[in-house]
């Protein structure tokens, strides 16, 4: 059988045959895997933090039933319908673990627990520390990644009774009840050769206090949850 490679290979047509092979779920999730744990392997990365956010690609399409392409929340063009990408990499090196597609009118909050299953199967570590948006701090998705043995890093969203916890802790700093403490940040200068990089002088980015809290999950199908939360009230940013 002749295997040789031909121009006629790299048309439009044998793409679109090849993407529509690699668009199944299960072989596109296999070529990442087999693909990122490759890579931390093949240049010795040390991953202890990954960070999962999602976006949403809007363009001229038509609307199909069941198709990607859907009108959904966008804070670019909301007259276009869109497709939505979620996507976790290591941080803060930006090299990309886990990529998915889905329609672009289902909201980001239920995309985070996929993600970040995906994520702990191909890293195979636990203590792993993951950072997101205000969506990713869901009771569910904490509970979730705690559960596993990893992490959590993100802003509550202000719903429920966030706004007046969050009150009574301004209260509680302006009062003078907790003492506050600078939260600091050191980076390297990459205008200069890997060789000579010099740590910039740590740069204080936040001001505030920490407060300890337990979170508690009922749920009937599972035993009852309980851990200690620690919650960072910001306030003052530079």
């Amino acid at each position: 059988m002749d295997r040789s490679i031909r121009e006629t290979d790299f048309s439009d047509d044998r793409l679109a045959i090849l993407l529509k092979r690699l668009s199944n779920p299960e072989t596109w999730q296999y070529i990442e895997c087999f693909l990122s744990q490759n890579t931390i392997q093949a240049y010795d990365l040390s991953v202890e933090q990954v960070r999962l956010d999602a976006t949403t690609i809007s363009g001229h399409h038509l609307i199909s039933q069941g198709g990607l392409f859907q009108f959904g929340h966008s804070k670019d063009d909301p007259s276009l319908p869109k497709v939505k990408l979620m996507m976790g990499m290591i941080d803060p090196l930006g090299m990309p673990l886990v990529t998915q597609v889905v329609s672009g009118e289902q909201a980001d909050d239920g995309l985070y627990v996929p993600a970040y299953q995906q994520i702990a199967a191909i890293l195979n570590k636990k203590g792993l520390l993951f950072v997101g948006d205000c969506k990713m701090s869901s009771l569910s998705t904490r509970c979730h990644i705690h559960v596993q043995g990893d992490y959590y890093l993100c802003p509550l969203s202000l719903v429920g009774k966030t706004p007046e916890l969050l009150a009574s802790w301004i209260d509680d700093a302006v009062a003078g009840k907790f003492p506050l403490f600078d939260i600091k940040r050191t980076s390297l200068n990459h205008n200069t050769q890997a060789s000579q990089q010099k740590v910039i002088p740590e740069k204080t980015i936040a001001l505030g206090y920490e407060v300890h809290r337990n979170v508690e999950v009922i749920n009937e199908h599972l035993p009852q949850l309980c851990w200690l939360e620690r919650v960072f009230i910001r306030l003052i940013h530079k």
